[in-house]
């Protein structure tokens, strides 16, 4: 009951602070039109396995059935990238370590076109702070999922 609502907690979290960054596109030069993935396409890679959101929707933030909360459906790619509706990464990071005063590690799940994040930088983009420079540029990394895990 306490993971659940551990995690229930920092899904709230994140999902506000996702649409908050998602409402804050001041001078991005972000492409904005975007595209779902086509598995049918002959020039582009193809869909190979497909992880689903679980989060019901935002200010819910309760995992059904689990104790991963995964908070965008996203794809990985024949060619070896990853893929959400909106942004295509080199890399899948599971980024693991122990937040201070808990029992438990957590492991943070960042799709991303760096090739290395630390723990702390994953923990601060998560959502824990109030710096708007520790969060990362949707192109940059976007995180996907969030699991407290018990040893």
């Amino acid at each position: 009951m306490k993971k659940r609502l551990y995690i229930g907690i920092i899904a709230i979290t994140l999902i506000l602070l996702i649409s908050a960054c998602a409402n804050n596109t001041g001078n991005s030069n972000v492409n904005t039109e975007t595209k779902a993935p086509d598995a049918n396409s002959a020039n582009e890679p193809k869909i190979v396995n497909t992880i689903y959101a679980n989060i019901e929707s935002p200010g819910v933030g309760s995992a059904k059935d689990t104790d991963k909360a995964v908070f965008v459906t996203y794809y990985e790619l024949s060619d070896g990238t990853w893929k959400t509706d909106t942004h295509t990464y080199k890399y899948r990071l599971e980024i693991t370590g122990k937040l201070s005063g808990t029992q438990h590690e957590s492991k943070f799940v960042y799709l991303s076109n760096i090739e290395e994040i630390s723990f702390e930088q994953a923990l601060k983009a998560s959502g824990l702070s109030s710096n708007m420079n520790d969060y990362f540029k949707k192109e940059d990394a976007i995180l996907v999922s969030f699991e407290a895990i018990k040893k």
